[in-house]
């Protein structure tokens, strides 16, 4: 629920053109029995999109931009955060009620573990027909998550690692997941399911998935390219594995 004081966990959606899915993304955090708070960025609406946020009160705080991407979204969320816990959620998906209580209690157990991820489920949005779900199958329906959804991140870590890349159109979680391991993201990956992730027309992957690869690809290749210079610098980066094949989020 929200407080007036600022809460341990800070949690940003954006939000664009989803007046019919944010409540349900908006629910499950609320839903959560971590003291928290809510920031939803609007990223230029055009639909009612505020109308129902705005229906929530003092529960959320709704922040209006013109349309700058997801990243920015983010971003700026985070820019009107207080709480040095930071989780993100897409205003597509929902979060397992008790998410960020499974990741409180192993970073309140470990000092030194800096993030931790989780498991997703995704699912279908129950309105797409069966030649859509013919055409886009969920192959593995249960995956453990890198994904920004799936995490609960220190702020002093998040900030060691940066922000989200504006210029990113595609693969934003994957990029800054990439920075992440190049900093050395001391992080930890639970076997629970903490998000649902919701498979319909409006997704990255099936509006342009051949674009959605090539920005991996590009996002790896930058990646190597960062590694290299370190390398070359004298200052190799830790060596870590590289991001799972989850998708993008959104």
């Amino acid at each position: 629920m929200f407080e007036s004081s600022p809460s341990r966990v800070s949690v940003v959606i954006p939000a664009y053109n989803r007046e019919r899915l944010v409540a349900e993304a908006i629910d499950s955090v609320l839903a959560q029995s971590v003291p928290l708070e809510l920031i939803v960025v609007d990223d230029g609406s055009t639909d009612g999109t505020a109308e129902v946020v705005s229906a929530y009160g003092d529960a959320v705080r709704y922040h209006w931009q013109e349309n700058q991407g997801i990243a920015s979204a983010r971003n700026t969320g985070i820019a009107l955060s207080r709480g040095p816990l930071l989780a993100f959620l897409d205003s597509d998906d929902v979060w397992m009620p008790e998410k960020l209580a499974h990741q409180l209690a192993l970073l309140d157990g470990d000092p030194h573990l800096e993030a931790v991820f989780g498991h997703v489920e995704q699912f279908y949005d129950p309105p797409v027909d069966e030649t859509f779900r013919r055409h886009h199958p969920i192959k593995v329906q249960n995956v453990p998550a890198t994904l920004s959804a799936a995490m609960l991140i220190r702020r002093a870590a998040f900030d060691r690692v940066g922000l989200f890349n504006p210029e990113v159109d595609y693969g934003v979680d994957v990029d800054w997941y990439l920075r992440a391991q190049e900093a050395g993201l001391r992080s930890h990956v639970l076997p629970e399911i903490v998000y649902r992730r919701r498979i319909h027309e409006q997704n990255i992957n099936t509006t342009d998935g051949a674009e959605a690869n090539r920005a991996r690809l590009r996002a790896i290749k930058r990646s190597l390219d960062r590694r290299r210079a370190a390398a070359a610098a004298g200052a190799v980066a830790p060596a870590t594995a590289r991001p799972g094949r989850q998708g993008e989020s959104g």
